[in-house]
């Protein structure tokens, strides 16, 4: 019995020291001594007469005394003997006789703590206590306190105390926010939690919690600690932390910092750490889904998207379904980044052929879609204008697209790949025609066109594009009549190719060194032919004016790109080039207003004088007919200074065309066959069979196209 009495001597000291600094290491191993020397008393009670005669007085009196001054006893060194004691060893009567003691302790410390929050120490002594007790005990009806109350109930001790402490530490509007304090007051719940059973209401916490503005890196950081006092996650399973999971998923992401935190926690209900299953149902994955951009609709990808990231973290664990899978992989591509680099290697093989094939359609489906049916919010921004960033980041998918799809190919996934302009529909005739679609519809579909090709490095990659033959041609010339402004004067559209009209600026994409006048031949003869043969087989009268004009248009500016500029002379080895002095701006000249007659003419005056790098040289003129005035324009060959010029048969020297004579020899001994071809189907099957149907602007279109193939007169 002195034996024991000098342990239990030391139990009180030790307990009622309050160590600091170095005196800690040693306090701590003098606690674990002792808790060891009470297990071993345990054992010697139980089989050696020598003490069984001293059991009951040891851990009911002797025991009960040493630590029966609660006032004494330290917080932290209560909390280290009962880490310490082995509660695997069942020693009945240790434990009935501490948890005697702690049941006072515990409760104590409740009233103290009614209105405030606990030290860091008595949140360590009442983690310990519920450690190591059982909770039935504790919080069941016990030994009444000095006013008589019963000892409260675990589930008031939990919706009252415990989680008015969760919140004061984890709200992010309170001043008492804590990482550390938040981590051990959850670890409190956690083991309530787990032994108080249907008693305590995860749900009922967890929106509390979340009305109270949790900061979200401290609920993760508190639901990993729950975890870790459970045997198994489905208990914090719950409608709470769906319908929380679900409002976040709008605003993920928005700054660096809170997008880090989002997706910690993210990871944590998602089930990617340590291999556990996601703490969320398949509905709140649908929600995360539908958060991102949907089918059709401008893909605008938020930078650090922290919901997105845990979505492409989800497919490499396998715990979503194949439909998941496929809409996870379609965002990852909308999105792009490393997100697609990591996804697409997933896609890439074997494990994921069905998903492949799956995606691939949903993908080019949406591509299309875009330009195909586009919103009146994707079409134009706020200006009214085509919206240039909504196009962009379509061409970013688009490529995106093409590599993924080349990739495969190389892989022996796929056969061949399919051209750019045939996976994203803009290889469709349909598609550039504005009888089956509005202009503003043909004109997105344009500046979809323009970018893509934009994107390709050389003119030679962007030829490939097309493909080989016929169709290829003909796809390439509705696209330019598309872009044509064809309706209006020719030089109009002429000029076009130096600014940033539409019309030019598909022509320089095409051009072999990037510059306007080196359009390949064979090129720009095909869409010639074809322009002429639209307007020669269908019958001008069967067309309508707009898209006379742009055939014509298209055909007259390949003619300026491929074929040089005819200089008339009046001696064939003398090139005499056209003054681009000749005339002035409000210099009155003779126009002459019918090619088949010289003399046919009427003064008029210069409005302004043009120059271009293909034409060279043209005007605007002003007319005076019937009491009005009127606006053209024309080229140097059909005005003259004076009248004089027009009368006799010879020249005059200040005119800038040459005889009659010496045009004919002049268009023989320069002009080759092709353009006398080109020249012949003007003339034969669409200017004369057609002298009563085309427009007087339509008929000087056609006639300044004939001048760049030597016809004159």
């Amino acid at each position: 019995k002195g034996i024991a009495q000098i342990i239990l001597d030391c139990l009180a000291y030790a307990l009622s020291v309050h160590s600091t600094g170095s005196t800690k290491l040693w306090h701590k191993k003098i606690l674990t001594s002792l808790a060891t020397t009470l297990d071993q008393f345990r054992d010697s009670l139980s089989t050696a007469s020598l003490f069984s005669i001293i059991e009951n007085w040891f851990w009911n009196e002797g025991f009960a005394g040493a630590i029966h001054d609660e006032a004494a006893i330290q917080d932290s060194a209560m909390s280290i003997l009962l880490r310490k004691i082995d509660k695997d060893a069942k020693n009945e009567a240790l434990q009935d006789a501490l948890t005697r003691t702690l049941h006072n302790v515990l409760h104590g410390k409740l009233k103290q703590f009614a209105h405030s929050v606990p030290s860091h120490d008595v949140y360590e002594l009442i983690l310990s206590i519920v450690q190591y007790c059982d909770l039935s005990k504790i919080f069941g009806d016990g030994p009444a306190d000095d006013n008589g109350d019963s000892a409260a109930s675990l589930q008031k001790f939990v919706m009252n105390d415990l989680l008015r402490w969760m919140i004061v530490h984890s709200s992010s509007i309170s001043n008492s926010k804590s990482e550390a304090e938040t981590r051990i007051t959850f670890s409190i719940f956690g083991v309530c939690f787990a032994k108080g059973g249907d008693s305590i209401s995860w749900n009922s916490v967890l929106r509390e919690l979340i009305t109270a503005q949790c900061d979200v890196k401290l609920l993760d950081e508190g639901i990993r600690q729950i975890m870790k006092s459970l045997d198994g996650i489905e208990p914090l399973m719950c409608p709470e932390l769906d319908l929380y999971c679900t409002s976040i998923a709008g605003t993920a992401g928005t700054s660096s910092n809170a997008t880090h935190e989002m997706k910690e926690f993210l990871a944590t209900v998602a089930g990617l750490r340590d291999g556990n299953i996601p703490l969320i149902s398949s509905d709140t994955i649908d929600s995360w889904l539908a958060s991102c951009p949907i089918d059709g609709s401008p893909p605008w990808p938020r930078s650090n998207d922290a919901i997105l990231d845990t979505l492409i973290q989800l497919t490499t664990t396998r715990t979503v379904s194949s439909d998941h899978y496929d809409r996870i992989f379609v965002q990852a591509w909308r999105q792009g980044g490393s997100g697609w680099s990591e996804t697409s290697k997933l896609l890439l093989s074997d494990s994921f052929s069905e998903s492949r094939k799956t995606v691939t359609q949903k993908i080019i489906h949406e591509i299309k879609a875009f330009w195909n049916n586009p919103s009146a919010e994707s079409m134009h921004d706020e200006d009214g204008d085509v919206d240039g960033d909504a196009v962009e980041m379509w061409c970013d998918q688009v490529m995106r697209f093409n590599e993924f799809q080349m990739q495969a190919v190389a892989a022996s996934y796929y056969s061949e790949s399919e051209s750019i302009l045939e996976f994203s529909g803009l290889s469709n005739a349909d598609s550039w025609s504005c009888k089956l679609r509005s202009q503003e519809h043909v004109d997105f579909a344009l500046k979809c066109f323009a970018r893509i090709v934009a994107r390709i490095k050389s003119a030679d990659q962007r030829w490939e594009i097309f493909g080989e033959g016929d169709k290829s041609q003909q796809l390439l010339h509705d696209i330019l009549c598309a872009a044509s402004h064809g309706d209006t004067m020719y030089s109009t559209a002429l000029s076009s190719r130096r600014s940033k009209d539409r019309f030019g600026e598909i022509l320089k994409l095409f051009c072999v060194d990037g510059g306007s006048t080196t359009f390949p031949h064979s090129q720009g003869k095909a869409i010639i032919d074809l322009c002429l043969k639209s307007l020669a087989e269908s019958g001008i009268a069967s067309l309508d004016d707009d898209q006379v004009s742009k055939e014509i248009t298209v055909a007259g500016q390949m003619a300026a790109l491929l074929y040089p500029r005819i200089e008339f002379t009046t001696n064939p080895s003398t090139a005499k080039a056209v003054s681009q002095s000749d005339f002035k701006a409000g210099e009155p000249v003779w126009y002459v207003t019918s090619s088949n007659d010289s003399t046919a003419c009427e003064q008029v005056e210069i409005v302004k004088v043009h120059q271009d790098q293909a034409l060279e040289l043209y005007y605007t003129i002003r007319t005076f007919r019937d009491g009005g005035s009127q606006e053209r324009q024309t080229v140097p060959e059909r005005l003259r200074r004076n009248k004089s010029s027009l009368e006799n048969s010879g020249v005059d020297e200040n005119d800038s065309v040459g005889n009659e004579k010496n045009r004919v020899h002049i268009k023989t001994a320069n002009i080759d066959e092709e353009l006398l071809l080109i020249t012949e189907v003007i003339m034969k099957k669409i200017l004369q069979p057609n002298v009563g149907t085309l427009k007087p602007y339509q008929m000087e279109l056609l006639s300044i196209m004939t001048m760049f193939c030597g016809y004159e007169g």
